[in-house]
């Protein structure tokens, strides 16, 4: 079973903002899958390890 983690989780993992996470979303270039839900958005777990490996976030090295 897929698990996903909320927009403030992956704040605290990335030791960013939440609106810095919402940018990442709504610019579509961080993360390849995202769901839409009532109350904001949920990232699978899978596409922040993703994101982590590949070290890519807007050319920053993590």
């Amino acid at each position: 079973m897929q698990k996903f983690m909320t927009v403030k989780e992956v704040a605290i993992v990335f030791r960013r903002s939440h609106d810095t996470i919402y940018c990442w979303i709504l610019e579509g270039n961080t993360f390849k899958s995202i769901v839409k839900v009532k109350d904001g958005y949920l990232i699978p777990e899978d596409e922040i390890k993703r994101v982590i490996e590949e070290g890519r976030i807007r050319g920053q090295t993590l």
